[in-house]
């Protein structure tokens, strides 16, 4: 359960906020949170310095047994079985010399703090690729690695602004629950990349996407090593599709079961997800057994995976704001997506977690 007394500056903590949300995402809440959210203290400074990549951090015998397994989650691995019910992407793929070189780039960024980032050639390479393929899906795109996207970093001075935004349009805006339902919408709302060069500059300043390099590398294609996979590895340009932060959910399947589900951002209290739990819950249940546990079947080791999903709502069919506990229709419910996967079997054991059953 989340405390109801969070510490720590809330305005400044998205970079805490967001890593904390990556730790306890699997401490499953039996449907969405009853409770105010809590924050998480912290500076953001967009980043912190790397504590280094070890393998043994992943399995205890240095083996690549779990990287490889993470890599086998990739998008790669599971988009055209997919089709429509994910967004519209494309992925723009490169090689072992340029991931090195987000590793070398975002290393030299922690030694020398610069406003630009100097980038080898194999990046500047790959950011006229990427923004050829986000001009031709039409700007404004989510991009992230084959793995994960680089949520961890923002523009200190961009955060604060889209921030205080969003919180003044909130009610009851001087509640710490309120501040975290404001930084929940600023963050997802930086998300969206306007250009290659923004998105070659958040990546290279990401400890995520390092350390996903850093994984790739190690599972991926290295001569010599026992074990080690062809080498895929992309940016994923995404269609941008607006979702609320109350409408993203974390779905456990074990066994090709659907046996949980979590509010994605469990620590912050949502009036309108408690009021239409239900509905909800039902449209993310038909989603999964209506079509997406027949297309994910033997994809994944042992059909175990953790599924993010996403409920597009209808704004204009009167969907009710964030903060309200008004219900809303069927009909506001435009469509579930799926966002992405994460390997189940070391989530659920590192995390030391009991997933419960849905509808308890």
């Amino acid at each position: 359960q989340c405390s109801t007394q969070p510490p720590g500056d809330v305005e400044l903590g998205y970079g805490v906020f967001c890593r904390g949300l990556e730790r306890s995402s699997a401490q499953l809440e039996t449907g969405p949170t009853a409770a105010s959210g809590a924050a998480l203290g912290g500076c953001c400074r967009g980043h912190h310095r790397p504590t280094g990549f070890r393998l043994g951090r992943w399995c205890s015998r240095g083996s690549l047994e779990v990287p490889a397994l993470c890599c086998a989650f990739n998008i790669e691995h599971w988009l055209e079985r997919l089709g429509g019910e994910t967004f519209g992407t494309r992925c723009v793929d490169f090689d072992q010399v340029t991931a090195q070189e987000f590793i070398d780039t975002y290393e030299a960024s922690r030694e020398h703090e610069s406003a630009q980032l100097p980038l080898g050639p194999g990046l500047l390479e790959l950011r006229e690729r990427l923004q050829a393929e986000m001009t031709a899906m039409g700007g404004g795109c989510f991009v992230k690695s084959s793995s994960r996207s680089a949520k961890d970093y923002a523009d200190p001075p961009q955060l604060r602004e889209c921030f205080r935004s969003v919180l003044a349009t909130l009610p009851e805006s001087d509640t710490e629950n309120a501040k975290m339902v404001a930084m929940s919408y600023a963050s997802m709302a930086l998300l969206r990349m306007p250009d290659a060069a923004k998105v070659l500059d958040v990546l290279a300043r990401s400890e995520r996407i390092w350390h996903d390099m850093k994984l790739a590398l190690a599972a991926q294609g290295i001569a010599g090593v026992d074990g080690g996979q062809p080498w895929q590895e992309s940016l994923v340009v995404r269609r941008w599709v607006g979702i609320e932060p109350d409408m993203e959910f974390r779905c456990f399947v074990t066994a090709g079961k659907l046996t949980a589900i979590s509010q994605y951002r469990h620590l912050v209290h949502f009036p309108r997800l408690v009021a239409n739990w239900g509905l909800v819950r039902d449209a993310l249940i038909a989603s999964f057994e209506g079509s997406l546990r027949s297309r994910l079947a033997g994809c994944f080791p042992r059909d175990d995976y953790v599924l993010d999903l996403a409920l597009e709502l209808d704004l204009a069919l009167g969907s009710t704001a964030v903060l309200t506990s008004d219900p809303f229709t069927p009909e506001s419910m435009r469509k579930v997506w799926v966002v992405e996967f994460t390997a189940g079997e070391p989530l659920l054991r590192d995390h030391r977690c009991m997933p419960v059953l849905l509808g308890c």
